[in-house]
């Protein structure tokens, strides 16, 4: 979470030329799905992914407060 709001720029021009390699999957299409699933059931998707639930679950609420929104409330 500590990165999150940091930038990689990231060029797959050389992965692509060398080995004629294309992603099979899009951020754009892919994210979406990925909070739906982590928002139906966040302990399941942490573990899942091979993140501790529950120091995500604790940072939650302070994240919140962090940027003024309170829990509740869009």
């Amino acid at each position: 979470v500590r990165l999150a709001d940091d930038h990689y720029d990231l060029d797959i021009g050389r992965a692509r030329k060398l080995l004629g390699w294309e992603p099979r999957h899009h951020i754009t299409q892919r994210l979406p799905k990925m909070i739906e699933a982590l928002k139906r059931d966040p302990k399941g998707w942490s573990e899942k992914n091979g993140m501790n639930p529950d120091r995500i679950e604790g940072q939650s609420g302070e994240i919140a407060r962090r940027s003024g929104k309170v829990e509740g409330q869009a």
